[in-house]
C-alpha cells in the first residue's frame, strides 16, 4: 500500500502546479485512488453486469473496515459521491418539526451551510450562528454550550475551518453535545 508522506508528490506524479494547496473542496486523485477506478472501470467494461456483484462484495468489506474504525455498524455507514451531496441528503432527509434549530459557524464552508438554509427555508427551521473564530480564543465550548441549553436538533461543523484552518474542537463538542 502506497502512503503519503508530507512532501512527497509520488502519489500525484501528474500534478503539474508546483505548489497545491488543498482547501478540500476540489482536489485531484491520487494515484491509489486513480488505479482503483480504473481497476472498477476496467472490469466493467470486461465483465459488463457480471462485476457488479465482486464489487458490491468489496464495498460491503470497506463498510464493514470503516465501521470498524468508527465504532459503527456496517449498515449505519453510508457512501456518497461527495461531501456536497451528503450534507444535502442528510439536511433534507431527517423529519423535521418547524421551529427546530441548526447550530451553524461563521466562516464555515458554504458546502456545510447551504443545505441548511435549505432546509430551514422548506421546514421552517431556526438557523443559529455561533463565529467559528471564537474556538481558537477559548470561549468557543461555553458559547456552544449556551445555545445547547435553549435547545439544538443538529450541529453542523467542519472539523477545520476551511477560511482560517483552525481545527475545531469535535472531541469536546461531541461531549457537550
Amino acid at each position: 500500500m502506497m502512503l503519503a508522506r508530507l512532501g512527497d508528490r509520488s502519489l500525484f506524479p501528474d500534478l503539474e502546479p508546483f505548489s497545491y494547496c488543498n482547501h478540500a473542496a476540489i482536489s485531484p486523485p491520487s494515484l491509489p485512488v486513480r488505479q482503483r477506478v480504473e481497476a472498477a472501470l476496467f472490469d466493467h467494461a470486461r465483465l459488463g453486469h457480471a462485476a457488479y456483484l465482486p464489487w458490491r462484495e468489496r464495498r460491503e468489506r470497506l463498510r464493514a473496515a470503516l465501521g470498524s474504525l468508527l465504532g459503527a455498524a456496517p449498515e449505519e455507514v453510508g457512501f456518497t459521491p461527495s461531501t456536497t451531496r451528503g450534507i444535502g441528503d442528510v439536511a433534507l432527509g431527517i423529519p423535521w418539526q418547524r421551529g427546530d434549530r441548526v447550530l451553524l459557524f461563521r466562516g464555515e464552508f458554504p458546502t456545510n451551510v447551504s443545505p441548511w438554509q435549505c432546509a430551514a427555508q422548506l421546514h421552517g427551521l431556526e438557523l443559529r450562528w455561533l463565529d467559528a473564530q471564537a474556538f481558537a480564543g477559548g470561549e468557543g465550548l461555553a458559547l456552544l454550550e449556551r445555545e445547547l441549553r435553549r435547545g439544538v436538533r443538529l450541529v453542523a461543523v467542519s472539523a477545520v475551518q476551511f477560511q482560517t484552518g483552525l481545527r475545531m474542537p469535535l472531541e469536546a463538542m461531541g461531549r457537550a453535545c
